[in-house]
């Protein structure tokens, strides 16, 4: 008897590791209204605006892949988060205090979801370094990590975050600092080219870790 019972909790134990996991939905989670990361990515657009025509500095374009972890495999429909400074190197106030990533609150932020090939374009400003700081200019991507499902879930856990960070191979404190053209897998240094109108163009792939 004691062998049947257990037999039938294994069962059960095994089809709730198999069964698909449930997506939140932004209506009837509390986690939603705090977290986007907690509801499903929308079909939004992979084309991201964080700087209008009035913001100051040089107009700068972002185009780029999410590749999976083969460095071959476009990511497609992954939600990605984008921040960086101003011209002046500051980061600011978000205007509605709900930027993406919701723990980052920089006033130029937003989130994105890249294409069926995994691709993306940001339009923006050129970020500006920290006041008084050695750091070089960056923007932030944080990618959200697919959901897992079944025994894989059970085993690795639900998705998480992994933070990138694009660098320009023509900054001056990079060079300074002796670092170009030092790369790693969650940071990249990337050429700018300026096109007729001024604006400055960078292309840049993030692969998942």
């Amino acid at each position: 008897m004691r062998a049947a019972r257990a037999l039938v909790l294994l069962a059960g134990c095994l089809a709730i590791l198999a069964a698909p996991a449930r997506r939140p939905d932004a209506a009837t989670d509390p986690r939603a209204a705090a977290d986007p990361h907690a509801a499903a990515a929308p079909a939004d657009s992979s084309i991201l605006t964080l700087a209008g025509p009035d913001e100051p500095g040089m107009r700068m374009v972002v185009t780029g892949r999410v590749l999976e972890r083969d460095g071959k495999t476009p990511a497609a429909r992954l939600r990605v988060g984008v921040y960086h400074t101003d011209a002046s190197g500051r980061y600011g106030v978000h205007r509605t205090r709900r930027s993406f990533p919701p723990v980052r609150d920089a006033r130029l932020s937003g989130w994105l979801v890249t294409t069926a090939d995994g691709r993306f374009e940001v339009r923006t400003v050129r970020p500006g370094p920290y006041p008084g700081s050695r750091t070089p200019a960056h923007i932030h991507f944080i990618v959200r990590e697919r959901p897992r499902r079944g025994l894989l879930r059970a085993i690795a856990g639900g998705p998480g975050d992994v933070a990138f960070e694009l660098r320009f191979a023509d900054d001056p404190l990079l060079r300074r600092r002796g670092l170009f053209p030092a790369e790693t897998l969650l940071v990249s240094v990337r050429p700018v080219d300026v096109d007729a109108g001024g604006v400055q163009h960078v292309s840049v792939d993030l692969r998942m870790r």
